[in-house]
């Protein structure tokens, strides 16, 4: 697939990133915005590069984790891996079955903080009532 086509089908999708197929449908790399970005300064158009010209590939470079993961491990995998996108894999298959991003990572991340402040402040507000009985 050429790079132009894929960034206009990550715009109508508002994506960030997207998984690279081969002929048989594995998973041989990742496009992002980044690798994107490197297409001015090859001295070729979009239209004439492919995908697989700027993506990343190879398995080494393509860093993933398994459905049953929890958030805070994606998030140190992320960190320690220096990515911004990690693919999830079906544990007893290893198949690739989607893609979990940093946006992702922070949505989870509010979330739990989120419910933990609600919890305290339901402790609070238990604690002061408690007080008022005695």
């Amino acid at each position: 697939e050429k790079v132009s086509e894929a960034v206009k089908r990550m715009t109508a999708n508002n994506i960030g990133a997207m998984a690279v197929f081969d002929s048989s449908g594995d998973v041989v790399g990742l496009l992002s915005e980044r690798d994107v970005l490197k297409v001015p300064h090859l001295g070729k158009s979009s239209e004439d590069l492919k995908v697989s010209e700027i993506c990343t590939s190879g398995k080494a470079n393509l860093i993933s984790v398994t459905l049953d993961n929890p958030i805070d491990a994606c998030m140190r995998k992320m960190l320690r891996c220096n990515v911004r996108h990690l693919l999830i894999r079906e544990k007893d298959t290893s198949a690739i079955v989607g893609m979990i991003s940093v946006k992702d990572i922070v949505k989870c991340a509010l979330a739990k903080s989120d419910a933990m402040i609600d919890r305290l402040t339901g402790m609070v507000v238990e604690s002061e009532a408690m007080r008022k009985d005695v």
